[in-house]
């Protein structure tokens, strides 16, 4: 797979096209990001840096140890879709009070602590390497800071996929409250052998429901479906902008809504977009 997609991208990086569309999901950024390095040792003719990387919504973003420090650079000036989010009040805070030694029951906890931050625990040094450049391993205290990784390893904003499994719940717990709620209010005229057959919920009943409520979640967003049963969501176009300092940011650029309707086409705000460095950008004032 390595091997074939480098010499894919070896045509790409020698043509002159502009820019390029990518579909994949979080492996194939994976080994995209160790195509330039290798390059490096390569006598090609490289047509530059300016290619726009267009990505696809199933694609994400994550920094395997031995890559964390690898320059982000092909990355600068690329638009993506993601799926639509917002900010959740609260989550930052939320992410911080997430330590391995509070929650001790959480094992996953401990294998994220240890990737991100390069380090092991005292009581599982046996058999196990840090992901330090050290020859001693760095000692996991716990107490690290997660607000202190590098972007490209961590990122402390909800992300879109992780929204559309807030919402998922938010809803389902809004549906679960509005079918029991009308149950009990019906519990003196059923008496008490329908009201247990009425807390019998069944998916087809719940499904119901869910169809037809409309509610603001706590990101102060409006949730309902439509005709369809289907959310009513869409995609946010996001450019990447990269820093030499291996961060990035991801800036909304524009969107595109449920595709239900004329009114939901691709909306984009060309002012905001930053281009790859090797473009010539004229800024319109």
């Amino acid at each position: 797979m390595v091997e074939r997609g480098m010499k894919i991208y070896r045509t790409i990086m020698k043509s002159t096209v502009n820019s390029v569309l990518l579909q994949g999901e979080i492996d194939i950024m994976i080994i995209l990001r160790m195509f330039p390095s290798m390059l490096k040792f390569e006598d090609i003719p490289i047509q530059g840096n300016s290619k726009i990387w267009i990505m696809t919504a199933q694609m994400d973003f994550t920094s395997l140890p031995f890559q964390r420090w690898e320059d982000l650079d092909f990355l600068h000036g690329a638009l993506s879709f993601a799926v639509h989010s917002r900010e959740v009040v609260g989550f930052h805070e939320f992410l911080q009070t997430r330590k391995p030694n509070i929650n001790e029951e959480d094992d996953f906890i401990r294998v994220f602590w240890k990737e991100a931050f390069g380090c092991v625990f005292s009581g599982s040094m046996v058999g196990e390497k840090s992901n330090s450049i050290m020859d001693s391993p760095l000692i996991c205290t716990g107490e690290e800071k997660i607000e202190t990784l590098l972007v490209s390893v961590f990122e402390m904003d909800m992300t879109g996929h992780s929204y559309s499994i807030y919402n998922t719940v938010y809803i389902l717990a809004q549906a679960l409250h509005v079918a029991y709620s009308t149950t009990f209010r019906n519990r003196a005229r059923v008496g008490t052998v329908g009201l247990i057959e009425l807390l019998q919920l069944h998916p087809w009943k719940l499904n119901q429901i869910v169809r037809s409520i409309s509610f603001n979640n706590t990101a102060g967003e409006t949730l309902s479906f439509n005709q369809n049963g289907e959310l009513k969501a869409g995609f946010d176009v996001i450019n990447w902008v990269t820093f030499p300092n291996k961060s990035f940011l991801k800036v909304k650029v524009g969107g595109i809504g449920s595709l239900t309707s004329q009114e939901d086409r691709l909306k984009m705000d060309e002012k905001l977009i930053i281009w790859p460095s090797r473009f010539n950008q004229v800024w319109i004032i």
